[in-house]
């Protein structure tokens, strides 16, 4: 593709150079042969230009950033970065963006005016975000590979108390604050997102298996096939100091009984290029990028989908029929997780034992034995009821483990029969909530048999297949329906 022009060089070296006739001129090797190439029959200059050649054309491009692009007809440089053309064309990235093959502008920008740098913003459902990562100098914080372009690029890398604000020692240590519009080192009217902010975000996208990909940037990831379609502008990049496959971002929400740990949402990429998002916990000491948003906002009231059986996915397991989703009645003592309605969105209400049962709140301290039922309707639709421990039994041992219950995403189901059981985590009488995306219980209609203040349960772990235990009946667990 590139051919020296060695006689143009050497004349050109010789009349502007000088020299003995048996010399070569010293400028030859510094200058012509570095700077004249050949592109089909044109002349370009390598240290700045480079050559492509596509369906039986040669063609000249500036360089970008002082390297060459693989395929400039789909592919452009701005600003010394390269990036994939967006159906067909060219657009401004410090202003726009590409959204499945259309240019679209940011929802806003703003500059922080601790010290001067831009961001661009973009609003997702009732949430407004950052669509970069914040690039604040916070004592503590780093660029990845101690280069400053990667901070220009990713944003800075931070550990939690660092990102949140705090004294170092709280990434040893417990902070026991509330993660509710915590501003941590974001600009003022901003805020460091909690695990309620972030699974609405992956909710609001269509769930963990879809919301990476349309969280993603459009370019800019290790490979194009692991771009994403950047539905809605939040623009993603990998950001975790492994510019290659993931990101990851801090929320300010810290890991209940483990000091030194702390929850981060995360998107990943497959061999193949699919995408995939998630939530979980590591130690507070490691490096992670940091988003802002623009407060919780006001959750909107949450409605539920009723009792009617019709609004449920069901599935027949042996000789049982269950619903394939956990209730999701709104009534009078049921709670989403946090109170954050995208939580019963997609885990379904919880509810107290006696709620559950639909008995009087009493029932939650003392036995009503004698008011169970047998079946026991509770609050499930017409013709279900809330199952037993026994009938548990059965859907077990018909499914062959629990393993084979759990949903196939989430966590670490295989859902041979359809029952998807999630992690909804649970609540407890004093307002607080835990564990939600790594243990879900549901409860049954059994009290038990020695405090009159517990009922059975069956409950699932993320990392093995315990499903059988007793717990207070003021505990706020699932619930499932099995029919009558």
């Amino acid at each position: 593709m590139r051919k020296m022009l060695l006689s143009a060089c050497v004349a050109l070296a010789v009349w502007g150079c000088g020299g003995d006739d048996g010399d070569l001129p010293e400028c030859l090797a510094l200058r012509c042969i570095s700077a004249y190439s050949a592109c089909g029959d044109r002349a370009y200059d390598s240290s700045t230009e480079f050559c492509s050649y596509s369906d039986g054309t040669y063609m000249v491009y500036p360089r970008c950033g002082g390297k060459d692009f693989s395929d400039p007809s789909t592919k452009f440089c701005f600003d010394s970065t390269v990036y994939l053309k967006c159906g067909g064309k060219d657009y401004n990235p410090s202003t726009q963006y590409c959204s499945n093959g259309t240019v679209k502008t940011y929802y806003g920008f703003l500059t922080d005016s601790r010290d001067g740098k831009a961001y661009k913003i973009t609003a997702i459902g009732y949430q407004t975000w950052f669509a970069q990562n914040l690039n604040y100098n916070a004592l503590g914080s780093k660029c990845y590979d101690d280069s400053d372009s990667n901070c220009d690029k990713y944003g800075r890398l931070y550990d939690w108390a660092t990102a949140m604000g705090l004294n170092a020692s709280y990434n040893d240590s417990s902070w026991y604050g509330s993660d509710v519009n915590h501003r941590g080192i974001c600009p003022e009217g901003w805020y460091v997102p909690n695990g309620e902010d972030w699974v609405f975000l992956m909710d609001y996208a269509g769930g963990s298996s879809v919301a990476g990909t349309k969280l993603k940037a459009a370019s800019g990831w290790s490979s194009d096939n692991r771009n994403g379609t950047d539905d809605y502008g939040f623009s993603a990049l990998p950001s975790n100091g492994n510019y290659y496959s993931d990101g990851s971002w801090w929320s300010a929400s810290e890991r209940e009984q483990w000091d030194d740990y702390a929850y981060y949402w995360y998107i990943g990429s497959y061999s193949d290029g699919g995408s995939y998002s998630g939530f979980d916990d590591r130690k507070k000491s490691e490096l992670r990028s940091v988003r802002c948003v623009q407060g919780q906002g006001n959750y909107e009231k949450h409605i539920g989908k009723g009792n009617n059986i019709s609004n449920y996915r069901t599935v027949v397991i042996g000789t049982q029929t269950w619903m394939a989703e956990n209730l999701d009645y709104v009534v009078e003592g049921s709670k989403c997780y946090k109170d954050n309605p995208a939580r019963c969105n997609a885990y379904g209400s919880l509810y107290d034992w006696a709620t559950a049962m639909a008995l009087p709140s009493s029932c939650n301290s003392n036995s009503c034995s004698s008011q169970i039922q047998s079946p026991h309707r509770g609050i499930c639709p017409s013709g279900w009821h809330i199952p037993s421990d026994a009938e548990w039994d059965v859907l077990i041992t018909a499914a062959g483990g629990i393993t084979k219950l759990k949903a196939a995403s989430g966590w670490n189901g295989t859902d041979d029969y359809g029952f998807s059981a999630l992690p909804g985590g649970i609540g407890s009488s004093d307002g607080s909530f835990n564990d939600v995306g790594r243990y879900g219980n549901w409860w049954s209609a059994n009290e038990d048999d020695h405090y009159s203040n517990s009922a059975y349960s069956r409950d699932m772990y993320y990392n093995y297949d315990h499903a059988y235990w007793i717990y207070y009946k003021s505990r706020l667990f699932s619930v499932r329906c099995v029919q009558d």
